[in-house]
């Protein structure tokens, strides 16, 4: 069950509590299995947690960002691609010409759920086709150092006092 969890995170379909469950149930109902103690034979949340202590070298749960497929698609060998292809663009170019962003989201998503992933993971993420609105941060910056103001994009009607 624990690996079947860390791999289910590890493609971007990570499960939660009660996935978990129910991957239990199915288990134990397939096995042909009877726990007196589970509740339609299915294990409880007590379980479970019990089950995450034993294995907590291996899975934890952590708050998952939701990120579009299309996003989640780009492979090794495209970003291998893209930096081989910058490093001959960028020859002989000065640093003060060169100019990089960045863009960050502070996202208004209530949707955002507690999952489970390998222990380690660096950025647990959650593949869907639905976001909610989001504020967008832009910093951008040359490659002698030089730093430019924020820009922050918001879609509003009107631009309240607060915000600024």
């Amino acid at each position: 069950m624990i690996e079947c969890a860390s791999l289910c995170g590890e493609w971007g379909f990570p499960l939660n509590i009660t996935d978990m469950r129910h991957f239990g149930k199915s288990f134990l109902d397939s096995q042909g299995h009877n726990v007196r103690v589970f509740m339609e034979n299915m294990p409880g949340k007590d379980w479970m947690y019990s089950l995450f202590e034993r294995h907590k070298g291996e899975i934890i749960q952590r708050l998952a960002a939701n990120i579009k497929r299309t996003r989640a698609e780009v492979s090794r060998g495209t970003i291998i691609q893209y930096f081989n292809n910058l490093r001959t663009t960028l020859t002989d170019v000065d640093p003060n010409n060169i100019y990089n962003y960045d863009e960050t989201n502070l996202q208004d998503d209530p949707e955002r759920k507690i999952m489970l992933f390998k222990r380690g993971t660096k950025y647990p993420t959650h593949v869907c086709n639905f976001t909610k609105s989001a504020t967008s941060l832009l910093m951008c910056g040359s490659a002698s150092g030089t730093l430019l103001p924020p820009y922050i994009i918001h879609s509003a009607e009107k631009m309240w006092v607060q915000w600024t």
